[in-house]
């Protein structure tokens, strides 16, 4: 940096619902061991061309709002399976791209615990969870909640997992 770098700068942000800024005071001082002067006129102009900061201005952009409260166009099913199989819940969601949404997924009115047993998926209006390795405790109503700034939709599903049956063989009560 060199003396004529110093100033204030300032950085904002800008969007929908405010601004906000922050400003930063820069002061260099001047060397003289810094060569100022170019010895390759050619090159400085390349450099200018480079950095002409009129090419690469960036505009202000209005963030795009959605106009439309979540609808589910298709539904959760309901799920049986049996102990120890993936439960898979999925749905299709409108607006596809509304980044104020939000997705929330219910156990019998609890939210669902994120681990790595539960994976929830929401690409591009298709949403799902899947349970890895179900237990029967995992049995009840599953709901998915899709909220944003104007609305929100609800679609429910059961899920009823069987516990396995465990054989015994006759030589495991013999003494």
């Amino acid at each position: 940096m060199i003396a004529e770098d110093s100033g204030t700068y300032t950085c904002r942000a800008v969007n929908l619902v405010g601004s906000d800024e922050v400003l930063c005071t820069l002061t260099c001082r001047s060397s003289a061991q810094i060569l100022t002067d170019t010895q390759n006129e050619l090159g400085l102009e390349q450099i200018h061309y480079l950095e002409d900061k009129s090419k690469y201005q960036r505009q202000e952009v209005i963030e795009e709002t959605t106009t439309q409260a979540p609808i589910f166009t298709t539904s959760l099913n309901n799920v049986e399976i049996k102990e120890g199989q993936r439960a898979h819940f999925e749905c299709r969601l409108i607006p596809v791209s509304d980044a104020t949404m939000k997705i929330e997924w219910f156990h019998n009115n609890k939210p669902v615990k994120a681990g790595s047993r539960f994976i929830e998926t929401n690409n591009f209006g298709f949403v799902a969870l899947d349970i890895m390795y179900a237990y029967p405790e995992d049995s009840g109503t599953y709901t998915c909640r899709a909220k944003n700034i104007i609305g929100e939709a609800i679609t429910s599903a059961t899920a009823i997992v069987h516990c396995k049956i465990r054989h015994l063989n006759r030589s495991s009560f013999i003494r």
